[in-house]
């Protein structure tokens, strides 16, 4: 068996106990590390809750959403950013990490995005994320990660709420948003150091390995960072492409709960100028795009893509007995889909498990590195 190496002081936001107590983690042959059920679990049972270490609203839906929560701004001109004239921010989000780090780190970026400097738009999500990623990066460098008890001292130490912080604590950060989320339910939030510690793709054996081909998309990616990160964020190109195959191996992609409202924004409303200069071209070689993610079920259109490190222990399974799904505040929420019995591993969908045998693979193999050996992958090769 394994142990979380996400610390329960500080990485776990609970009011009702430890947020991990109906899995544990565990050694799964010809799979490595996976998740199993502590006990059995019906129907519905929620499994985890997890704050999005880093997420970004697709560049057609930077108009009309938050980009914390990834919610519905509406036509508040008070939620633009000032600096950039792009980014729409929502009164909690905009005092959080996210907003501070979007102010000091990502604005100048966006800018550029948006008018399309170096042949770069604002549709380049991969891009967008990995800044986002580089700026707490950063902080964590800097000493300052929010989340991490390791780094929290004096008046940033969180505040057990009548509850043994060694249990799960209702603790308090110094982030609204985090907190606001917390509120709801018990709430994992997971450290830079949780971030490093998935798979990137570009170092083999058990960090696993992208194809050569994926390899090369990243480095180009990475590339464009020159023209984007802030000059306190930068680093190795080799580290920026240690980022994005972490980004592409462990990605979500996000709905949330008013998709159909901001579909329903951009269909009546049509492309705006920020929406027409994601697809725009003037001269220069734009970027690739690089990232695909896990996709939720439910067939609800995406409207952003974030990554969450400690729902990323969930392994893949085209006849998946869990799902997951997306709440207010950007917060991934996997809960089981059938009657799962103690020590039964617990698996969600990376792909669309509507699709065919051989294009659920193709997809699994370009995005994830890997092909399933499921047993309803072995049942429809046989046929």
């Amino acid at each position: 068996a394994l142990s979380f190496a996400r610390s329960p002081v500080g990485g776990l936001m609970s009011t009702h106990g430890n947020p991990w107590s109906a899995v544990t983690p565990w050694f799964v042959d010809g799979k490595g590390e996976a998740l199993v059920a502590s006990r059995d679990l019906p129907r519905g049972t929620l499994l985890v809750r997890v704050a999005p270490f880093a997420a970004v609203p697709y560049g057609r839906f930077l108009h009309v959403v938050c980009s914390g929560c990834l919610q519905p701004c509406g036509d508040d001109e008070s939620c633009v950013c000032s600096g950039c004239g792009v980014a729409r921010h929502c009164v909690t989000c905009a005092s959080s990490r996210t907003g501070k780090a979007h102010r000091k780190h990502e604005c100048f970026a966006l800018s550029r995005l948006a008018n399309h400097e170096f042949g770069l738009t604002i549709g380049h999500d991969d891009l967008r994320l990995l800044l986002r990623v580089l700026s707490l990066r950063k902080k964590w460098m800097d000493g300052a990660d929010d989340a991490d008890p390791g780094n929290r001292t004096g008046d940033d130490l969180p505040v057990a709420d009548g509850h043994d912080t060694q249990g799960g604590s209702s603790c308090m950060t110094n982030d609204p948003a985090t907190n606001a989320a917390s509120e709801d339910s018990d709430l994992i939030v997971d450290t830079f150091s949780d971030f490093e510690n998935l798979m990137s793709g570009a170092a083999g054996g058990d960090d696993g390995s992208l194809s050569d081909s994926a390899l090369n998309t990243l480095t180009e990616v990475s590339k464009q960072c020159k023209f984007l990160v802030d000059s306190t964020c930068r680093a190795s190109l080799d580290t920026y492409t240690s980022l994005l195959g972490r980004l592409q191996l462990n990605g979500f992609e996000i709905t949330t709960a008013a998709e159909a409202r901001v579909a329903w924004t951009c269909s009546v409303e049509g492309d705006d100028a920020l929406n027409g200069a994601a697809t725009k071209k003037k001269k220069g070689t734009p970027a690739p795009k690089a990232t695909e993610s896990k996709k939720p079920t439910g067939g609800h259109a995406p409207v952003g893509i974030g990554v969450y490190p400690s729902a990323a222990s969930f392994n893949h399974d085209c006849n998946p007995n869990c799902a997951q799904r997306f709440d207010a505040h950007a917060c991934v929420v996997v809960e089981t889909v059938c009657f799962v019995k103690k020590g039964q591993e617990l698996c969600i969908p990376y792909v669309d498990v509507n699709l065919d045998c051989e294009a659920r693979n193709a997809r699994l193999e370009k995005n994830f590195a890997f092909s399933c050996s499921c047993s309803r992958c072995s049942r429809e090769r046989k046929r």
